[in-house]
């Protein structure tokens, strides 16, 4: 985080594999959560907005660095930790 700011990044490369990152406020919201991986599409969605309201940064870094760590942890076939 710089001055409040939250840096996320489009795309990042893990292991070999390009992960896409993407704001999806409607898609967590019928979701009911601030985030999600999905594995198959090597994709991380992100909510800004959550039940018409604004997220914190804190929030947003903390859930970017927890979908992370679910790519990581699938990456490496660790399924029961993941």
């Amino acid at each position: 985080m710089v001055n409040g700011e939250v840096k996320i990044p489009v795309k990042f490369t893990l292991l070999g594999n390009e992960i896409d990152v993407e704001f999806n406020n409607d898609r967590l919201d019928d979701m009911n959560a601030y985030g999600a991986t999905h594995y198959a599409h090597n994709k991380i969605m992100i909510s800004d907005i959550y039940k018409g309201k604004q997220v914190s940064n804190d929030v947003i870094g903390h859930t970017y660095w927890h979908e992370v760590v679910h790519q990581i942890l699938d990456k490496m076939g660790e399924d029961e930790l993941n």
